[in-house]
């Protein structure tokens, strides 16, 4: 298949949308929601692999969380 111009549009879209999911991780490194946009984005592009790993570490990094959440003495 042959890009046309607004492929290579969305495709800068994610690139952008990953760069920036990128720096919020730098910035947090346990930063849910950039793991869990930083997924999405790889799925539309089609980077499974890449979709599948920030998928699961958003969904440690949650069950992390609520664990924390549930264990806080009071």
């Amino acid at each position: 298949m042959i890009p046309t111009t607004s492929n290579w549009f969305c495709l800068a879209k994610y690139q952008s949308a990953v760069d920036w999911c990128n720096k919020a991780l730098e910035l947090d490194p346990k930063s849910i929601d950039a793991y869990a946009q930083r997924s999405q984005c790889y799925m539309l592009w089609r980077k499974e692999d890449l979709a599948q790993e920030d998928f699961k570490k958003a969904e440690l990094l949650k069950r992390e969380k609520l664990w924390s959440r549930q264990h806080v003495p009071k």
